[in-house]
């Protein structure tokens, strides 16, 4: 019975051996199992945060394409004082008269005016403002060098702004700008004319630049210094005329586009045996006496009788020549303005073609304003992509242009400036292709170019704010292309393999290319060589959404997408057009060809031949 009992004890012991390593074993399975899902699950969260990183990154870097400029060699090889005939000038096309430097932080000047007796006030005369009511103003006579001529007309006082140069020294030379007051109908007429000069602190000159007035023989004079113009001075000089009473300020303005206002603010008012209560300048309120360094803005006010001629003289230290002033600065006038007539009459030929001396006139000022308006500006405009959640900050960059309109559009528009440099080009291919320079240099990695540059603060004040941030998905038409090839084209000896001009043109090509990829690439349209337009304010509520980009802002164009109307093969219409505007207004609609981009007046058979071998 015992044997019998552990016999049968035996087995059962073996039985439990064996459950033991079986659970080990399915234990260790399990282990090693978990393991590998571990494993597993590591590897695929760190390949989602990898790619998470790389697409966040991705996301870093095409943000930041909107406004990294392209890599090549810049298209301006020379500015500021090594150009130093182009070095001063009107560069402030959008008040009446005004001087600065091609320098990013210039000193600027200009002249404000206002009637003395008038029974209803009219304001000060600053900006360029439709609202002033101008019979007229403008350059009959620039070329954009050496000299300007302007007449304005405010009645019953007509004033004739002028201004010669004399470039050269490591501080761009000196110049002396010349005011002449008439009036009409009254003798001896009161007048009222201020002469500024002001610092721009909002590229940070502050520190390193300084304005203060010096009381002297004459009117006193107006002392400063910046970095890139050393000391300099101004004199006010009376040439002729009478003067009433002389005031002046000196100031701190928060900022160049608020001068006038700065100036309203520093009125006081003075007895005067004759003209009873009269506004002088007097200390500016907001001012330390014991902060000299903070002075930025010093108007000097100077009441006169009518006529009078001021002339205005800046110097700058360390340049031995002369200034221009009295009887010679007009004996050199004189000389300069008959070499203007000269050279118009041999570009132009006018007079040879048959016009009267009133169409040469017309002419001469037309191409005088044109001249005339070419501006200096420096700052950085405001982009955005659709990458970008906000609008971002353009690099800080100068920009030589033309402007459509000193009063109601005095900055850049990079496709009227084509426009501008059919004509430009003819008068002086240097001053065209500097122009152009300047706007390729502002073409980004992508090939875009912001089609509106609103750079500085004077010219930020006089836009509205839906009109500031510029997309990068938007296009002007490229007609910087067409006076580029109509300057060669017409003038190919400029451009023969050992002159500058071709060098410029090698600078330019490779961003020309990349301008010309971009409106491939992003302005395609549906048809093939066709190209379409974006960023149309299709607000849902305007019959006919203005296409500012298309530069015809308000030209008739259907209300709706192109592609809604003509949804299938059916619906699509026939090419060859009866009318050329027919033609026109289908294309323009959303599609255009490359002929309605850059306006030519194409005939309508002409048209249908090119629509036709395009298909």
């Amino acid at each position: 019975m015992v044997r019998n009992r552990k016999s049968t004890a035996q087995p059962k012991h073996g039985n439990s051996n064996e459950s033991s390593s079986s659970s080990a074993a399915s234990e260790a399975s399990f282990v090693i199992r978990t393991f590998h899902f571990l494993s597993i699950w590591k590897t695929l969260v760190g390949a989602v945060c990898f790619m998470i990183a790389v697409y966040i990154s991705t996301l870093g870097y095409l943000e930041t394409r909107v406004n990294t400029p392209l890599g090549e060699k810049k298209a301006v090889l020379e500015s500021g004082v090594k150009v130093s005939d182009r070095y001063w000038g009107s560069y402030r096309p959008g008040v009446y008269f005004g001087m600065k430097s091609r320098e990013p932080r210039s000193p600027v000047f200009g002249l404000m005016w206002y009637e003395l007796a008038a029974s209803a006030h009219k304001g000060i005369r600053h900006l360029c403002e439709q609202n002033d009511n101008l019979p007229s103003y403008g350059w009959i006579r620039h070329d954009g060098v050496n000299f300007g001529e302007q007449l304005i007309s405010d009645p019953p006082h007509n004033i004739q702004t002028s201004f010669l140069k004399v470039p050269g020294g490591q501080h761009g030379g000196h110049w002396t700008a010349r005011i002449n007051v008439t009036s009409t109908g009254k003798v001896n007429s009161p007048f009222v004319m201020v002469w500024y000069s002001a610092l721009d602190e909002s590229l940070g000159a502050g520190i390193h630049s300084r304005l203060w007035y010096e009381s002297g023989d004459n009117l006193g004079n107006v002392l400063g210094h910046t970095l890139a113009l050393g000391n300099f001075r101004v004199q006010l000089v009376p040439y002729s005329g009478k003067i009433i009473h002389v005031s002046h300020s000196q100031a701190h303005a928060s900022g160049i586009h608020l001068l006038k206002e700065k100036f309203y603010s520093l009125f006081k008012v003075e007895k005067h045996p004759h003209f009873g209560r009269l506004a002088v300048m007097g200390p500016d309120a907001e001012l330390d006496d014991n902060l000299d360094n903070e002075v930025n803005f010093i108007p000097v006010q100077i009441i006169v009788e009518t006529p009078f001629v001021l002339d205005v003289i800046y110097t700058t230290q360390g340049f031995p020549a002369p200034p221009l002033k009295g009887d010679e600065y007009t004996n050199t006038l004189e000389n300069l303005t008959r070499r203007f007539d000269e050279k118009f009459e041999k570009e132009f030929r006018l007079k040879e073609k048959g016009y009267s001396d009133e169409d040469v006139y017309i002419a001469k000022a037309a191409m005088s304003n044109m001249i005339g308006g070419i501006g200096y500006f420096y700052g950085a405009s405001r982009v955005r992509s659709q990458y970008t959640k906000e609008a971002v900050p353009y690099w800080k960059a100068p920009l030589y242009t033309g402007v459509p309109s000193r009063s109601f559009f005095p900055r850049g528009f990079l496709w009227d400036e084509g426009f501008h440099g059919l004509l430009i080009g003819r008068w002086s291919p240097e001053i065209q292709l500097d122009i152009a320079s300047h706007w390729l240099d502002l073409i980004n990695v992508e090939g875009w170019i912001p089609r509106e540059q609103i750079l500085g603060v004077e010219a930020l004040a006089r836009v509205p704010k839906e009109f500031v941030v510029q997309s990068n998905a938007a296009a002007n038409p490229p007609m910087l292309l067409l006076n580029i090839a109509r300057l060669v084209k017409d003038q190919p000896d400029l451009f023969k393999a050992e002159m500058p001009h071709r060098q410029t043109l090698n600078r330019m090509f490779p961003r020309l290319q990349a301008w010309y990829q971009w409106f491939q690439t992003t302005q395609k349209g549906e048809e093939h060589t066709s190209y379409r337009w974006r960023g149309r304010e299709n607000d849902g509520v305007q019959l006919n959404p203005k296409t500012l980009t298309s530069g015809l802002d308000d030209y008739p164009r259907f209300a709706y997408r192109r592609s809604t109307v003509h949804s299938s093969a059916e619906q699509k219409p026939k090419r060859g057009f009866q009318t050329y505007t027919e033609c026109y207004n289908t294309a323009a609609t959303q599609s255009c060809h490359l002929c309605f981009w850059l306006c030519l007046p194409i005939p309508t058979e002409s048209i249908s031949k090119k629509m036709a071998a395009s298909e």
